[in-house]
Parts: C-alpha cells; sequence; structure tokens
C-alpha cells in the first residue's frame, strides 16, 4: 500500500493549478487596474489644459462661458451688432471696426470668429483662390483631415517659412513665405505655392 502522502499528491497538483489560475487573473487584474489608473491620469491631465481662447481688445472669450460673463466683458471692451444669440463684435467709437463674432446656444458660448486680416488686391485674391482651388481639388470637395505642418528655416539670404497641409496618402499642398535679405533685385518677399508627394 503507498504512504498515506502519496495520496495527497492528485489533490496538490490540483491545487497548485487552482493557485497558478488565481495567480494569473490576479496579475490580469492588476494589469486592467493600472490601465484604467493610466487612462483617468491621462484625462485629467488633458482636462487640466488650458482652454482655447479668442482676445477681442484684450478681453478673454472661451467656448462654453456663460452668455451673462461674455456680454459683460464685451460691454467693457467691445461695440455689437446683432440678434440674440450672434453678434458682429466691433471696436468702439470712433475707430468703429469690425474685429469678430460670436454665437451663443443654450444661454453659454458656441463659436467664436476672431478677424485677423483683410486682403482686397488683385493679387492677393489669386493666391487664395489657388489655395482653395487646389486643396478642393485634392480632396475631392469632400471633408478630409489635414495635417498642418510648420517649419521655419534659415538659409544663405532669406528665411523661409513653410505651410504644409497634408492627407494621409502623403499628399500636401505647401506654401512657403521667403523673406529675402538685401538682394540687386530688390525683392522683400516671395510666396510660392506647389504640391508635393512624400511616402506617408
Amino acid at each position: 500500500m503507498p504512504p498515506a502522502h502519496l495520496h495527497d499528491v492528485p489533490a496538490m497538483a490540483a491545487r497548485l493549478r487552482r493557485l497558478e489560475r488565481q495567480n494569473r487573473y490576479l496579475c490580469q487584474a492588476i494589469v486592467a487596474v493600472l490601465l484604467v489608473a493610466a487612462c483617468a491620469l491621462v484625462s485629467v491631465a488633458f482636462g487640466q489644459r488650458t482652454a482655447e481662447s479668442v482676445v477681442f481688445n484684450g478681453q478673454r472669450f472661451e467656448l462654453g462661458m456663460l452668455k451673462s460673463d461674455a456680454l459683460a466683458r464685451l460691454a467693457e471692451c467691445c461695440a455689437l451688432t446683432g440678434s440674440a444669440d450672434s453678434f458682429f463684435v466691433w471696436t468702439k467709437p470712433p475707430q468703429s471696426e469690425m474685429i469678430g463674432a460670436i454665437w451663443f446656444t443654450g444661454n453659454k458660448v458656441s463659436a467664436l470668429k476672431l478677424d485677423l486680416d483683410q486682403f482686397q488686391d488683385e493679387k492677393s485674391a489669386k493666391l487664395g483662390l489657388l489655395l482653395y482651388r487646389t486643396i478642393s481639388e485634392m480632396t475631392s470637395s469632400q471633408p478630409r483631415s489635414m495635417l498642418v505642418t510648420e517649419v521655419t528655416r534659415e538659409i544663405e539670404g532669406a528665411t523661409l517659412r513653410t505651410l504644409f497641409l497634408t492627407l494621409p496618402s502623403g499628399k500636401s499642398v505647401v506654401m512657403e513665405v521667403s523673406t529675402m535679405g538685401p538682394n540687386a533685385f530688390g525683392i522683400r518677399d516671395v510666396v510660392d505655392v506647389y504640391e508635393e508627394l512624400r511616402l506617408p
């Protein structure tokens, strides 16, 4: 007859297998908790980022701010024209220059527009149309996501400021502004617009 302790071997093996499974589940649970905690930390970090804002005449406005607070700030800095939920924003007289617009939905700021500049000469209009038509053709007039990249380079006799608007396919429309140093042609700024294709 085998010793008594040998009868316990199958039971001990089964118990060890159970403990191994429990340890594996425990490790998986710990990993899951760590992942959730990491996601929570990332969410908190992103939640603490400064909200995007627009500044009208020294007053800062953010999406989601209360309409009453926004109107109080606008009264300090600006003049308004418009309806109950959408207004053009103007500098106060005597300048009376339109500098943007503001929209409200559900008693909160839902959209903001800041006017940066306006060009009325023929060359500026041609440049704007060229960019519009090129991007429209690249995207087939359908909403598409584009990556915007800005690069500044110093070369001999010039500073190059380049803006890339790139589709996921690797095709870009590029606008490059070259600011020249003193030269025999008396040229100060040159704007080049071109298409570029690179491996994504």
